[in-house]
């Protein structure tokens, strides 16, 4: 965002992440492992996402570049 690029994109951002790790937690009462699959998830969608806005960040930075004459590197 300080690069003047909106980057909302991802498979699970942090509204999704909270409320995964809420339910996580209720169903943890009972069953210990829902903890344990609930962090495996969030850890694993994060790191894409984490992918996924790197592409976009790089893709929108090379599409500027392109647009502006620059030669990318």
């Amino acid at each position: 965002e300080g690069l003047r690029i909106e980057c909302k994109v991802g498979i699970i951002t942090r509204p999704e992440r909270v409320a995964l790790l809420g339910i996580g937690l209720l169903i943890g009462q009972w069953r210990t492992l829902a903890v344990l699959v609930a962090l495996g998830v969030i850890a694993g969608s994060g790191l894409l996402t984490s992918a996924q806005r790197l592409f976009h960040t790089w893709q929108e930075l090379h599409d500027q570049a392109q647009n502006d004459g620059v030669r990318p590197g």
